[in-house]
C-alpha cells in the first residue's frame, strides 16, 4: 500500500484534499504517477457549485462517470502522467510510457492499460493534460462545419473557446471570424492568441456591434455561431448575431442550471435558424460511416502539437492548494483561464 493525494467534492462549495491509500497493482493493472492534472472550470465549476445533474451519468462513456453524479465525489477528467509500476501480466513495455486518462484529480492512480491513451513522444505533458479541452474544440468545428467564406462568431473566449477560434483561424479561411466575451482579459488574449476581430458580449449595444462584424456584404448576422460561454446570457447572444438560415453550435452545458432566453419570440422565430447541440463523448451520426473516435483522436494530437495549449496555462497550483483554486475560480472566474495541479515526486 501507498499513500496518495486526491481532491474530493464534500458538497456544494466543500472541497478537501484527502489522503488515501492504494495498493500495488494487479496483475493485468499499471500504476500511474500523475504529473499535471488540468481543471475543467466549467464542468468542475458545476460540482463545485452543486448544478450537476443528479439524473444522469457525468459521462456515459467514462469508466469512472458512468454514474450519476452525487457527493461526496472525486471528480477531474484530465490527467497526464508515467506509468511507474506495472503488474506481472503487463507488457513490459508500458513501463515509464507518458499517459493520459480521463481521471479525477489526484497525485497517482491504479488502473488497466486500456484506460490509458498514450502520449506521443513529441508532446510535453504540460501541453498532452488539456487534450481533452482540444479534442472538444476540434469536435465543435467539426459540428459547425465551416465553409470557405462563413462569417463565425465565437462566444466566450474561455480555453475552450480560445481554442475554437484559434482552430478555425488556423485551419478554416474565414471571410470573417469575430470573437466575444465580457471579461477584459480574456478579450486581449481573445485578440493576441486567435488573430479575431473582438466586439465585447456584455450588454445590447455590444451585441449590435459584434453582428455587424460578422455581417458580410450581402447578408447580415454570421453564418455559424460556436456559443461556449456557458451563461444564459452568451446563448441570447448568439441567438442575436446568427443571421437568418444561419447555425448555432452550443458546446455550452449547463447543467441543472435553468437557462432564459428572452430573444425567441423576436426574430428568431421567422429566422430559420438552426441550433446544433455539440459534445464531444461520441461522433456525431452524420460523421460515423468514416470517423472514429480514435481518428479524432489523431486529429486532435496533431493540433495540440500546433497550438501549443499549455500557453493558456495562467496558474499552476499545487494540488494542496485545490480548495482555494475552486474558490477563486467560483467568485473571480475572469481572473484565470486555464489552472493546472502539478505533482511533485
Amino acid at each position: 500500500m501507498r499513500q496518495v493525494q486526491s481532491v474530493l467534492f464534500q458538497r456544494p462549495r466543500v472541497v478537501v484534499v484527502e489522503t488515501v491509500e492504494i495498493p500495488k497493482p494487479g496483475r493485468s493493472e499499471v500504476s500511474v504517477r500523475v504529473v499535471y492534472s488540468a481543471v475543467s472550470a466549467g464542468t468542475e465549476l458545476l460540482a463545485y457549485r452543486g448544478e450537476m445533474p443528479n439524473d444522469l451519468p457525468a459521462d456515459e462513456v467514462l469508466k469512472d462517470f458512468s454514474e450519476p453524479f452525487k457527493y461526496p465525489c472525486s471528480f477531474g477528467y484530465c490527467t497526464a502522467g508515467e506509468v511507474d509500476a506495472i503488474g506481472d501480466g503487463v507488457p513490459r513495455d508500458w513501463l515509464g510510457k507518458k499517459v493520459f486518462a480521463f481521471k479525477a484529480h489526484a497525485s497517482s492512480y491504479i488502473c488497466d492499460p486500456s484506460e490509458l491513451i498514450p502520449i506521443p513522444e513529441d508532446i510535453e505533458l504540460k501541453d498532452a493534460v488539456m487534450f481533452p479541452s482540444v479534442e472538444t474544440a476540434v469536435t465543435l468545428v467539426m459540428d459547425a462545419h465551416p465553409r470557405l467564406g462563413d462569417s463565425v462568431a465565437v462566444i466566450g473566449q474561455g480555453v475552450v473557446g480560445l481554442l475554437t477560434a484559434k482552430i478555425i483561424s488556423a485551419y478554416y479561411p474565414m471571410s470573417k471570424l469575430v470573437t466575444a466575451d465580457m471579461h477584459p482579459m480574456r478579450q486581449e488574449r481573445s485578440l493576441s492568441y486567435t488573430g479575431a476581430a473582438l466586439a465585447d458580449g456584455s450588454h445590447a449595444e455590444a451585441k449590435k456591434r459584434l453582428r455587424k462584424a460578422a455581417t458580410n456584404s450581402e447578408f447580415s448576422g454570421a453564418d455559424i455561431t460556436i456559443e461556449v460561454s456557458g451563461t444564459g446570457s452568451g446563448f441570447e447572444t448568439a441567438v442575436d448575431v446568427t443571421g437568418d438560415n444561419g447555425k448555432i453550435v452550443l458546446g455550452s452545458w449547463f447543467g441543472s442550471k435553468a437557462v432564459l432566453l428572452n430573444n425567441l419570440g423576436g426574430r428568431f422565430h421567422r429566422s430559420h435558424i438552426t441550433i446544433v447541440a455539440s459534445q464531444v463523448s461520441s461522433v456525431p451520426a452524420q460523421l460515423s460511416g468514416r470517423w472514429s473516435k480514435g481518428r479524432r483522436f489523431e486529429v486532435a494530437w496533431n493540433a495540440v502539437r500546433q497550438l501549443k495549449p499549455s500557453c493558456l496555462i495562467t496558474w499552476t497550483a499545487k494540488l494542496s492548494e485545490a480548495p482555494y483554486v475552486y474558490e477563486v475560480l467560483d467568485t473571480s472566474p475572469s481572473q484565470q483561464l486555464q489552472i493546472v495541479f502539478y505533482h511533485k515526486k
